[in-house]
Protein backbone atom coordinates (compact mmCIF):
# COMPACT_ATOMS: atom_id res chain seq x y z
CA UNK A 1 0.00 0.00 0.00
CA UNK A 2 1.00 3.07 -0.66
CA UNK A 3 1.07 6.59 1.49
CA UNK A 4 -0.71 9.84 -0.39
CA UNK A 5 1.03 12.44 0.78
CA UNK A 6 -0.56 15.69 -1.10
CA UNK A 7 -4.12 16.60 -1.72
CA UNK A 8 -3.04 17.06 -5.24
CA UNK A 9 -2.73 13.52 -6.12
CA UNK A 10 -4.85 12.75 -9.39
CA UNK A 11 -7.10 9.51 -7.06
CA UNK A 12 -7.74 12.32 -4.23
CA UNK A 13 -8.76 14.67 -6.77
CA UNK A 14 -11.36 12.31 -8.61
CA UNK A 15 -12.90 10.72 -5.81
CA UNK A 16 -13.48 14.20 -4.48
CA UNK A 17 -14.94 15.15 -7.43
CA UNK A 18 -17.78 11.73 -7.10
CA UNK A 19 -19.21 13.24 -4.00
CA UNK A 20 -20.90 15.22 -6.86
CA UNK A 21 -23.86 13.34 -9.19
CA UNK A 22 -22.56 14.58 -12.69
CA UNK A 23 -19.29 13.43 -11.82
CA UNK A 24 -20.55 10.08 -10.86
CA UNK A 25 -22.97 9.89 -13.99
CA UNK A 26 -19.69 10.95 -16.50
CA UNK A 27 -17.06 8.81 -14.85
CA UNK A 28 -19.36 5.59 -14.00
CA UNK A 29 -18.02 5.55 -10.85
CA UNK A 30 -19.12 6.19 -7.10
CA UNK A 31 -17.94 6.12 -3.38
CA UNK A 32 -18.67 3.52 -1.37
CA UNK A 33 -17.95 4.63 2.49
CA UNK A 34 -17.29 2.30 5.41
CA UNK A 35 -15.83 -1.10 6.37
CA UNK A 36 -18.99 -3.01 6.43
CA UNK A 37 -20.16 -1.87 2.88
CA UNK A 38 -16.25 -1.97 1.41
CA UNK A 39 -15.84 -5.17 2.75
CA UNK A 40 -19.39 -6.71 1.31
CA UNK A 41 -17.90 -5.04 -2.25
CA UNK A 42 -14.80 -6.66 -2.06
CA UNK A 43 -16.05 -10.19 -1.28
CA UNK A 44 -19.55 -9.59 -3.94
CA UNK A 45 -17.77 -7.61 -6.67
CA UNK A 46 -14.08 -7.50 -6.01
CA UNK A 47 -13.47 -6.60 -9.44
CA UNK A 48 -15.66 -3.41 -9.80
CA UNK A 49 -13.93 -1.78 -6.80
CA UNK A 50 -11.08 -0.15 -8.21
CA UNK A 51 -8.99 2.27 -5.62
CA UNK A 52 -9.42 1.97 -1.52
CA UNK A 53 -8.43 4.80 0.58
CA UNK A 54 -7.49 4.14 4.42
CA UNK A 55 -6.43 6.05 7.71
CA UNK A 56 -3.49 5.00 9.33
CA UNK A 57 -5.69 3.29 12.06
CA UNK A 58 -7.42 1.14 9.33
CA UNK A 59 -4.10 -0.30 7.34
CA UNK A 60 -4.40 -3.47 9.38
CA UNK A 61 -8.42 -3.95 8.54
CA UNK A 62 -7.34 -3.09 5.01
CA UNK A 63 -4.58 -5.55 4.62
CA UNK A 64 -6.43 -8.70 6.25
CA UNK A 65 -9.46 -8.18 2.92
CA UNK A 66 -8.98 -9.91 0.09
CA UNK A 67 -8.97 -7.44 -2.38
CA UNK A 68 -7.51 -6.85 -6.09
CA UNK A 69 -8.23 -3.28 -6.09
CA UNK A 70 -5.72 -1.51 -8.82
CA UNK A 71 -5.10 1.04 -5.89
CA UNK A 72 -5.10 0.78 -2.00
CA UNK A 73 -3.79 3.99 -0.55
CA UNK A 74 -3.42 5.21 3.15
CA UNK A 75 -4.46 8.89 3.40
CA UNK A 76 -3.96 11.37 6.56
CA UNK A 77 -7.51 12.07 8.75
CA UNK A 78 -7.98 15.40 7.21
CA UNK A 79 -7.84 13.60 3.76
CA UNK A 80 -10.20 11.40 4.98
CA UNK A 81 -12.74 13.64 6.39
CA UNK A 82 -13.02 15.62 3.38
CA UNK A 83 -13.41 12.22 1.06
CA UNK A 84 -16.56 10.92 3.57
CA UNK A 85 -20.03 12.52 4.36
CA UNK A 86 -20.28 11.31 7.28
CA UNK A 87 -19.31 12.97 10.43
CA UNK A 88 -16.98 10.80 12.14
CA UNK A 89 -15.96 8.60 8.97
CA UNK A 90 -14.76 4.94 9.82
CA UNK A 91 -11.60 5.24 8.10
CA UNK A 92 -11.84 3.11 4.90
CA UNK A 93 -13.75 4.53 1.67
CA UNK A 94 -13.74 3.20 -1.72
CA UNK A 95 -13.96 4.31 -5.46
CA UNK A 96 -16.33 1.63 -6.90
CA UNK A 97 -17.00 1.05 -10.78
CA UNK A 98 -20.72 1.35 -11.47
CA UNK A 99 -22.53 -2.22 -11.91
CA UNK A 100 -24.28 -1.41 -14.80
CA UNK A 101 -27.54 -3.16 -15.92
CA UNK A 102 -29.09 -4.53 -18.42
CA UNK A 103 -33.10 -3.99 -18.70
CA UNK A 104 -34.02 -6.83 -20.95
CA UNK A 105 -31.99 -9.15 -18.87
CA UNK A 106 -33.61 -7.41 -15.57
CA UNK A 107 -36.87 -7.82 -17.33
CA UNK A 108 -36.74 -11.28 -18.66
CA UNK A 109 -36.05 -12.37 -14.82
CA UNK A 110 -38.75 -14.47 -12.92
CA UNK A 111 -39.68 -12.67 -9.66
CA UNK A 112 -40.89 -9.40 -8.57
CA UNK A 113 -39.46 -6.16 -9.39
CA UNK A 114 -40.10 -2.75 -7.70
CA UNK A 115 -40.66 0.83 -9.73
CA UNK A 116 -39.66 3.50 -7.39
CA UNK A 117 -41.37 7.27 -9.41
CA UNK A 118 -39.76 9.80 -8.40
CA UNK A 119 -39.22 9.09 -4.56
CA UNK A 120 -36.63 12.20 -4.38
CA UNK A 121 -35.85 11.51 -0.31
CA UNK A 122 -32.12 9.68 -0.62
CA UNK A 123 -32.94 8.26 2.63
CA UNK A 124 -36.55 6.60 1.67
CA UNK A 125 -35.09 5.27 -2.05
CA UNK A 126 -31.94 3.78 0.44
CA UNK A 127 -34.55 2.43 3.10
CA UNK A 128 -37.10 1.32 -0.03
CA UNK A 129 -34.65 -0.69 -1.34
CA UNK A 130 -33.19 -2.84 1.85
CA UNK A 131 -36.88 -3.19 2.52
CA UNK A 132 -37.16 -4.69 -1.17
CA UNK A 133 -34.35 -6.90 -0.58
CA UNK A 134 -35.72 -8.31 2.56
CA UNK A 135 -39.21 -9.27 0.52
CA UNK A 136 -37.19 -10.79 -2.34
CA UNK A 137 -37.68 -8.95 -4.51
CA UNK A 138 -35.84 -9.31 -7.80
CA UNK A 139 -35.05 -5.86 -8.53
CA UNK A 140 -35.48 -2.25 -7.99
CA UNK A 141 -35.82 0.40 -10.91
CA UNK A 142 -35.92 3.76 -10.38
CA UNK A 143 -37.97 6.66 -12.63
CA UNK A 144 -36.10 9.56 -13.81
CA UNK A 145 -37.46 11.50 -10.58
CA UNK A 146 -36.05 9.44 -7.95
CA UNK A 147 -32.88 10.26 -5.45
CA UNK A 148 -29.37 9.21 -7.29
CA UNK A 149 -29.19 5.57 -6.14
CA UNK A 150 -25.44 5.81 -5.72
CA UNK A 151 -25.19 8.96 -3.88
CA UNK A 152 -23.89 8.58 -0.22
CA UNK A 153 -26.87 8.77 1.42
CA UNK A 154 -28.88 6.07 -0.53
CA UNK A 155 -25.90 3.63 0.01
CA UNK A 156 -26.05 4.17 3.45
CA UNK A 157 -29.36 3.91 3.79
CA UNK A 158 -29.91 1.12 1.69
CA UNK A 159 -27.56 -0.74 4.74
CA UNK A 160 -25.76 -2.97 1.86
CA UNK A 161 -28.84 -4.03 0.29
CA UNK A 162 -27.27 -2.72 -3.07
CA UNK A 163 -25.37 -5.81 -4.00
Amino acid sequence: MQIITSSDNRHLKLARKLKQHKFRQRENRFLLEGKVPVKEALSKHGDLVETIFVTARQADWLARQPHDATGAWQIDEREMVRLCDTTTPQGVIAVVRHPGYDLAAIMSEPGLLLYLEEIGDPGNVGSIIRSAQAMEVGAVLLSPGCADAFSSKVIRSSMGSMA
